[in-house]
């Protein structure tokens, strides 16, 4: 539905991880998808941190809702907050991704990886000093169980990535290698090095890995897990032992002495939290918090910070996403009616404060954005496609639909209505119904309370189409 340009955020910030890029068959300490990596070998630190930041003190985040597990790599359970590798708290990965390149990784638990031209397969070399956090000494035997563990019991997105690769294996003491069906996945050998958790296969014996646990769980990360109140608070330690203290991309993060996470029941509980100096820091998603909530005194003298940080990257999107096992919706005409009925443009004056813009491509605000109808080379590649994609991808860029922000403009509702008509749907004593006579309703599931006032509008203006919408 809706993007943000603008990362909307008060006080702190924590230093962000991310990975990186190979180009020769031959072992290097770094890696890129596309060219070669920007750091050199040898270099000091990643170049947007601060090397001799002071290590102390207790960060205090917020987390909306609750926790069951300690496990965040199952299907089952709602884990804590912290725990995922993004936070890379807890757990590491092969190497580690530079937040300034597009897509290039740098040695942490391998030392360096190796690359073929064709990328059909790539093989890792430990760093011979990787330890977890028990002090045990990180082995090829962990990277492969914890390959072949996430493969069979992992989350449904890591189970269909780790399962496009043919085979892993020690090659020789110390190195990994992971061989791929061919190199057509080009992406493939980058995910393994940049997103494949390594677990201590220890840990884990006698235990099945599917089934929750608030047993404390370690892995080789700069924090331990301290202190839990179940569904209530989590506290990690900063280990004085990590291994991985002196890497060059570890250097001048990971500073707090502790991290708290403290739940709260839903946003605007959290968001008071953090006005009575509860929580540290917090990034709010919601513009019409950011316009309305935050003239209070703490923001006023200076104890609160406020700043809207502009970026580049891809803005993804924030939506309501249709479930199409639903035979209701199996109809791109349906589809497209329902989404007529959403007047964003009325919806971001009225309600967002403007902040928002809508969404076209899940590449919006970066220069892969669709700008102008596919060239004779994009056109050589979509060709084959014909009759199997949308005729709109050979056109000029799509836009979505554009009220006139007045909440009475009638246009797209008309067009809804005649889509509608045209897949079989008609309007009997006031209620849509098809051909055997059954009425058009559904629910969509909320998952913040913020959400319900644009729920409510796009219910309202269902109903005129004879749709029933019901919120949960």
């Amino acid at each position: 539905m809706v993007h943000r340009s603008a990362v909307l955020a008060a006080a702190l910030t924590l230093a962000q991880l991310s990975v990186a890029v190979p180009v020769a068959a031959e072992p290097a300490p770094a890696i890129a998808m596309h060219g070669a990596p920007v750091l050199a070998p040898g270099f000091a630190a990643l170049p947007w941190v601060r090397p001799d930041a002071p290590a102390s003190g207790t960060l205090r985040l917020h987390a909306v809702g609750s926790f069951d597990s300690l496990n965040p790599f199952i299907i089952k359970g709602t884990p804590a907050a912290g725990l995922t590798l993004g936070w890379g708290l807890v757990y590491e990965p092969l190497m580690r991704r530079s937040a300034d390149e597009p897509f290039a990784l740098y040695g942490l638990l391998a030392a360096t990886a190796e690359l073929p031209a064709d990328r059909s397969w790539i093989e890792f070399t430990l760093d011979a000093r990787a330890r977890f956090s028990d002090g045990s000494k990180v082995t090829v035997e962990d990277v492969i169980w914890s390959w072949a563990t996430l493969r069979e019991k992992g989350l449904p997105n890591a189970r269909a990535t780790w399962s496009r690769i043919e085979r892993v294996e020690e090659t020789a003491p110390g190195r990994v290698r992971f061989t791929f069906a061919d190199g057509s996945d080009r992406e493939l050998p980058f995910l393994v090095a940049g997103f494949l958790p390594v677990l201590p296969r220890a840990r884990w014996a006698g235990r099945d890995f599917a089934e929750t646990t608030l047993e404390p769980v370690y892995g080789s990360g700069p924090y331990v897990i301290d202190r839990i109140e179940p569904g209530r608070s989590l506290s990690l330690r900063r280990d004085p032992a990590w291994w991985g203290a002196a890497l060059p991309v570890n250097r001048g993060q990971f500073n707090f002495a502790e991290l708290r996470f403290d739940y709260f029941r839903d946003g605007a509980i959290a968001l008071e939290a953090f006005k009575a100096g509860d929580v540290d820091f917090r990034i709010e998603p919601d513009a019409a918090r950011w316009a309305e909530q935050y003239d209070v005194p703490a923001v006023r003298d200076g104890r609160i910070g406020r700043e809207v940080v502009r970026h580049r990257t891809p803005s993804g999107l924030d939506a309501i996403v249709l479930n199409l096992r639903r035979e209701r919706f199996a109809d791109r005409r349906v589809r497209q009616a329902i989404g007529l009925a959403l007047d964003f443009e009325w919806i971001n004056a009225t309600l967002l404060h403007g902040g928002f813009a809508r969404t076209a491509s899940m590449f919006d605000n970066s220069a892969l954005a669709p700008a102008a109808p596919p060239d004779a080379a994009e056109l050589a590649l979509l060709e084959p496609w014909r009759g199997k994609v949308p005729d709109e991808v050979f056109g000029p860029p799509w836009q979505p639909f554009a009220s006139d922000g007045s909440g009475r403009d009638r246009r797209p509702l008309r067009e809804a209505a005649r889509l509608l008509a045209e897949a079989g749907w008609t309007v009997k004593d006031g209620m849509l119904a098809n051909a055997a006579g059954q009425p058009f309703a559904f629910e969509i599931v909320l998952r913040d309370p913020a959400h319900e006032k644009i729920a409510l509008a796009w219910a309202r203006n269902l109903k005129r189409l004879g749709i029933e919408l019901r919120l949960r």
